[in-house]
């Protein structure tokens, strides 16, 4: 019997390198694992902060998020939405979002002059 192997080795490498830097940001900030499976809130919240950004930040594909923290494109979609609706309503993962983010931003190097502008112009 042979052992499953991956189709595209380079591109799981690729991906791991890319995105391991948040998650490491998330297990140093919050001592959780998003890559690791729960259904406690905080475990939830910073899962979908972290979905959010890759989405809709680095632009990243659903699948391609979806295969690092191990869901599927769906629950990346649905977190993206659910990140949101909290974002608007519960100040604590409010607070939490705007933290993460703003060392996401340090890692890729990025002012928060972009953020500034944006807020200014709405």
């Amino acid at each position: 019997m042979t052992q499953y192997k991956r189709k595209h080795t380079i591109k799981q490498q690729a991906r791991d390198y890319l995105l391991s830097g948040y998650a490491d940001t998330i297990l140093d900030e919050t001592g959780i694992d998003i890559r690791l499976y729960s259904r406690k809130k905080e475990q939830q919240d910073v899962q979908k902060i972290f979905c959010k950004y890759a989405k809709w930040y680095l632009g990243y594909s659903s699948i391609f998020i979806g295969d690092y923290i191990g869901r599927d494109h769906a629950t990346v979609l649905h977190a993206c939405k659910k990140y949101d609706d909290l974002y608007k309503t519960d100040e604590h993962f409010k607070q939490l979002a705007d933290h993460l983010i703003g060392r996401f931003n340090t890692i890729d190097a990025r002012e928060e002059t972009m953020f500034v502008k944006k807020a200014l112009l709405d």
